[in-house]
């Protein structure tokens, strides 16, 4: 990922890339003003030492954005990510059932407050693109967290 990420680096859109663990991060406490957590968090087991992290590496008033996969999914049965590679081998990342209480006690925890919550829903622009979810209409299909970091020693 990182040499895909490479080649998106340009003299107009600079960024550093790292190699590492969402659990450890090598950055300096209180590193970052936003943190962005997009389709990932489903598929970590537990989330307490990544939520843990992204607040020690967040600075005081700073946000963290997460979106990810809602937690219907695969507490309905629908629990990994399924993809081909140019092959045609399948592979499939597990996902995790990560409810809103979940996040809310960890948040809470690490010394971050929920500002904002979404759960989109399935409709029929979305069905038009994707027949298959048809009978899936009106069930949430991701969860949309806004947290702020509140100040404290390292988020804790």
């Amino acid at each position: 990922m990182l040499e895909q990420a490479k080649r998106k680096v340009t003299p107009s859109c600079h960024f550093e890339l790292c190699y590492g663990t969402i659990e450890k991060m090598h950055f300096q406490s209180e590193h970052f003003d936003l943190v962005l957590s997009a389709l990932t968090l489903s598929h970590i087991p537990d989330l307490e030492s990544t939520i843990a992290e992204s607040a020690r590496v967040l600075k005081s008033g700073g946000f963290m954005l997460v979106s990810d996969i809602h937690p219907y999914w695969p507490i309905s049965g629908h629990n990994y990510t399924e993809f081909f590679d140019e092959t045609g081998q399948e592979y499939r990342i597990p996902e995790y059932p990560h409810l809103v209480e979940d996040y809310w006690s960890l948040f809470r925890k690490f010394r971050m407050r929920l500002e904002e919550l979404r759960e989109p829903r399935i409709e029929d622009g979305l069905i038009e693109d994707f027949p298959s979810l048809r009978d899936f209409h009106g069930i949430p299909l991701a969860i949309v967290l806004k947290v702020q970091r509140l100040p404290g020693q390292n988020g804790v």
